[in-house]
């Protein structure tokens, strides 16, 4: 019936562990140990995603706003 979502894109954040970041969290981290814990990681906050989205043309700001409260 040509309904959906054809052309959208994802917004995510993808959080992989390695051995400081499990290290970090079972000794019951601050936000700022667990964000220094996450340095030099692949992570990317949900913003940080729909932002670069938005630079790169992909979808406008004011979707991503809409999307993450940027």
């Amino acid at each position: 019936m040509n309904t959906g979502y054809s052309g959208r894109r994802a917004i995510f954040e993808l959080l992989t562990t390695n051995p400081k970041f499990r290290e970090a969290v079972v000794r019951n981290p601050s936000p700022q140990q667990l964000q220094d814990a996450l340095v030099g990681t692949s992570f990317e906050t949900i913003d940080r995603n729909g932002f670069q989205l938005g630079a790169q043309g992909v979808a406008s700001f004011e979707e991503i706003d809409k999307a993450v409260g940027m």
